[in-house]
């Protein structure tokens, strides 16, 4: 059983490691859109459906942010159908959802 547990926390550790690799990639790309003022609705979809795959932490959450700030004015219908995907995927439907919602998307 210790083995099995220490087998899982390796392969954890590993697809954590593969995340923040990842998201340097993804980082560069949204860096890229907003200083080269690209406007690509194809080009920004697939990051946010690049971002909406990976394991939800403050730093995806805070790239989701980033290019939702920048392309809205680019694109608002866009964004605003990737905020509900957002929302549907990752906000739950407890009682507090509508007070998560706002503390999550307030500053967009």
């Amino acid at each position: 059983m210790k083995d099995e547990l220490k087998d899982i926390k390796k392969m954890i550790d590993e697809l954590l490691v593969l995340q923040d690799n990842y998201l340097a990639i993804i980082r560069y790309d949204i860096d890229y859109i907003i200083s080269n003022e690209v406007v690509d609705d194809d080009k920004v979809a697939g990051i946010f459906d690049e971002l909406l795959s990976l394991l939800q932490t403050d730093e995806v959450l805070n790239l989701y942010k980033k290019l939702c700030r920048y392309y809205y004015f680019v694109n608002s219908e866009l964004v605003v159908e990737y905020v509900d995907f957002y929302k549907e995927m990752y906000i739950d439907a407890s009682i507090d959802s509508k007070v998560k919602e706002k503390n999550i998307f307030n500053d967009i």
